[in-house]
């Protein structure tokens, strides 16, 4: 594929203008049976990607938080990735649990300890389950940066959302139980902790019986998204902005739904129906050599949902939502930040600027076999 110098050209004068790089962290869900996957550090400059380092080659869930400038990668040890030194990663073995095991992990704002990444872990019985932190300030040793904290501060976990489409990445989100008041809870050792907003009833009156799962909590927004166990094929995204405790219901329905800051970002897919089946752009597809790989191709057919090829962005100050069309199933917006949207369509990575309620056209800014498997980005100051 032919791509314009001028465009890197511009990329690069702008990225080094502002003493700026470009980083992106790749992971596929992608042996058949294994839940485990490789996951890189790569860079982009001059139009082209290089892995900088191998994390981690087995992996089971990564999470990134703006807020905290930190990505964190959990396989056989917990790396954690500090945006100012993305190449001196904190490396910390994981400490043997209780025989039982996790039950489930967070970053999590502790009133008590900072940043933190948290294992839930239980021994022989759940009620003696406990939560145990461990600090992302690179500056303090592993040995120092273990603790423990109470259940109740599970109400504090930051989550950035649902990175890839059709399953191809374990969720940075959590489920809560919605109260018939509208409060949201998490049972920590079967003790019920509650989020500081309640959900209005109102807004999902049309839910005869609703579930939910937070996929997005931030210094800006907590993004609730909802289902309704008596029609599968329902559901909607309840947006609470923090800056004045409003709640809001998103103008668009989407269960792969992110947290960019003021931005939320919103994959367009629809559950499947005899008439609708095939996600868009098979042609760009994967095609794994391998047995031991699983391309998206695979994915999308195993998925209860078609992906349209159509990226949303909301605004919530604004609350005006724009679309990316890239007719391709296989995409996403894999970060915002200084007024710009960059977005993955299958091993092409683009950039567009955002003015006002408006995406410009988009600039293809690297094109590589690794950028299919780019899921998270941040920029180095």
């Amino acid at each position: 594929m032919f791509i314009n110098k001028l465009t890197f050209m511009n990329f690069a004068l702008v990225v080094s203008a502002l003493g700026q790089s470009l980083y992106l962290i790749s992971g596929n869900n992608s042996r058949n049976d294994m839940n485990v996957f490789p996951t890189a550090l790569l860079q982009v400059a001059d139009g082209r990607v290089t892995r900088k380092t191998l994390i981690e080659s087995d992996t089971n869930w990564v999470a990134i938080s703006y807020d905290f400038r930190r990505a964190v990668v959990l396989g056989k040890d917990i790396h954690v990735i500090d945006f100012e030194q993305p190449l001196k990663m904190k490396r910390c073995a994981d400490p043997p649990g209780p025989l039982g095991g996790l039950m489930g992990q967070w970053l999590i704002d502790s009133p008590q300890r900072g940043p933190v990444f948290v294992e839930y872990l239980f021994g022989d019985r759940v009620e003696k389950a406990w939560l145990r932190a461990m600090s992302l300030d690179g500056a303090r040793a592993c040995a120092e940066s273990f603790s423990t904290l109470p259940g109740s501060e599970i109400r504090f976990a930051v989550f950035n959302g649902w990175a890839g489409v059709a399953d191809m990445v374990t969720a940075d989100a959590d489920s809560v139980r919605i109260e018939p008041d509208g409060r949201l809870g998490v049972p920590i050792a079967r003790v019920f902790h509650y989020f500081e907003p309640q959900l209005p009833m109102a807004l999902i009156r049309d839910f005869a019986t609703p579930g939910g799962g937070i996929f997005v909590n931030d210094s800006h927004v907590l993004v609730l998204s909802i289902t309704d166990a008596n029609d599968p094929g329902k559901g909607a995204v309840c947006v609470y902005r923090k800056r004045d405790r409003t709640w809001d219901r998103l103008p668009v329905e989407g269960a792969w739904v992110r947290g960019f800051g003021e931005y939320i970002a919103v994959v367009d897919a629809k559950v499947k129906t005899p008439t609708r089946m095939e996600s868009a752009g098979k042609t760009g597809w994967f095609d794994p050599k391998s047995r031991e790989k699983q391309g998206v191709g695979s994915r999308f057919k195993d998925s209860t949902h078609v992906f349209q090829g159509q990226l949303h962005l909301y605004n919530v100050e604004s609350k005006k939502l724009m679309t990316i069309v890239t007719n391709q199933g296989d995409s996403e917006i894999v970060l915002v930040k200084d007024s710009y949207v960059y977005y993955r369509v299958s091993d092409r990575l683009y950039r567009a600027a955002l003015t006002g309620d408006r995406i410009e056209k988009g600039e293809l800014i690297a094109t590589s076999e690794d950028i299919r498997e780019v899921h998270w980005a941040f920029i180095q100051r």
